[in-house]
């Protein structure tokens, strides 16, 4: 089995920990900013606690459960997921409880994983409330959540929390070192938020040269040198969520620039701005941004709120 991410060591040692003791939680709710690798480190939990060896620190690899869940067949482990906007029905959590239901195929846990838990539809949401009121024995449910305030209060006070953390500069530096990029690590690790999975995702040719562009245009909005309803128009097509995450990255960065704690990639970013901007303004600006961010998979007007934060961008009010 590939090893745990360096950022990741603590919240396995205290996981594998509270399972030793017999201390496991009936659930468990994974959460933290996209791209800190979660879902990974659920599937390698999972497949720790269905391993059949249980003198090593991680899955064998080698046993007969671990070829099982290495193959996406192992009947005690199932996976319920869905793409980025699709919601998560009520159907699909009772399928799932009718197999949590089911005689465990081995001797230790049946796991069921939900990802994006804030996914689940509200009649979703309030049955799987239920399984988590009465749970099972020896059945473990891990949620795996990008944005756990969106889910119900009364589910997230029945999970135990393992928050992932991105990791820091230093650290995702250092491990993007060990990988052959293709692009300065500094750049691909500001392209993606400070996230070293996603920066290895962006170490092609087309997101270097999207991210450049990206560069330019809000420097010339910044310096308002440019339209900001032409900009809207071109940028609309673009993966509006990915966007936003630019744009809270570069607002950051001039924020810490102001504050005379810039690093040298986002001294790289600023050469295309002005820094002199109302600190006051950046500050509500990053507000707006965490409000869309939030609101980002309800039915927003996508492009509506597109053209106003340009306008805000340009006019800098």
């Amino acid at each position: 089995m590939t090893a745990i991410y360096p950022w990741q060591k603590e919240q396995w040692r205290k996981g594998m920990s509270a399972q030793q003791a017999g201390r496991l939680p009936h659930a468990l709710l994974v959460h933290g900013s996209e791209g800190t690798g979660k879902l990974d480190f659920v599937h390698k939990f999972s497949q720790k606690l269905l391993c059949a060896n249980e003198t090593e620190k991680t899955a064998c690899g080698i046993c007969k459960s671990c070829n099982l869940f290495r193959a996406g067949s192992h009947p005690d482990f199932k996976l319920l997921s869905s793409e980025e906007n699709a919601p998560i029905k009520i159907e699909e959590i009772r399928s799932l409880e009718d197999q949590l239901k089911l005689t465990a195929y081995g001797p230790n846990y049946k796991i069921a994983v939900i990802c994006p838990a804030e996914n689940l539809n509200i009649n979703a949401a309030n049955s799987l409330l239920k399984t988590l009121e009465e749970p099972a024995a020896n059945t473990l449910i891990i949620l795996v959540s990008h944005r756990p305030q969106k889910l119900l209060p009364t589910i997230r006070s029945r999970c135990q929390r393992i928050f992932i953390a991105l990791p820091s500069t230093a650290e995702a530096l250092d491990w993007l070192g060990d990988k052959d990029t293709h692009t300065d690590p500094g750049l691909l690790l500001d392209m993606a938020c400070g996230s070293p999975l996603l920066a290895l995702e962006y170490d092609k040719e087309e997101y270097l040269a999207a991210y450049k562009e990206f560069l330019t245009d809000f420097s010339a909005l910044y310096q308002q040198t440019a339209d900001p309803m032409q900009m809207s128009v071109k940028w609309h097509k673009e993966n509006f969520s990915g966007l936003l995450k630019w744009l809270m990255w570069l607002t950051a960065s001039i924020i810490k620039a102001s504050m005379k704690s810039a690093t040298v990639s986002d001294k790289m970013i600023l050469k295309y701005t002005n820094d002199t901007t109302d600190r006051r303004w950046l500050f509500e600006f990053y507000d707006d941004l965490l409000r869309t961010q939030n609101m980002i998979h309800s039915s927003i007007n996508q492009r509506l709120v597109l053209d106003n934060l340009m306008l805000k961008w340009h006019a800098k009010k």
